[in-house]
């Protein structure tokens, strides 16, 4: 028997492979309890939270879905016809083209090459 580390303990029975003979504390050991947060997180920060991650990654996803969807409906334009496939494939780089020249008025004092 080891006498008790506080006079308020029992004594306190130990093997002589016992690694931690005091008083077990909050966190398996001699501590103490973290301070209480002092306003607890309500649903209103949650929800700001929520907004601006989706804000953060609303054109990430909406540019991965929407080359997904243009992937489907060109398989679905070959699958329909061949012609109809080319000229989804014309649409697409009639697009990108219409878009590159839009850009392009957008800053007109950059030189180009």
């Amino acid at each position: 028997m080891v006498p008790a580390p506080f006079p308020s303990d029992p004594p306190l029975r130990t093997s002589h492979v016992a690694l931690h003979t005091g008083r077990m504390g909050f966190y398996y050991g001699p501590s103490k309890q973290p301070d209480d947060e002092k306003e607890p997180g309500g649903c209103m920060e949650a929800l700001i939270l929520t907004r601006a991650a989706f804000g953060a990654l609303a054109i990430p996803i909406a540019v991965l879905v929407g080359a997904i969807l243009g992937i489907v409906l060109l398989f679905v334009a070959f699958s329909i016809h061949w012609l109809a496939g080319l000229l989804y494939i014309g649409l697409i780089v009639a697009g990108v083209a219409v878009y590159a020249r839009w850009e392009r008025k957008k800053f007109p004092g950059e030189t180009r090459m």
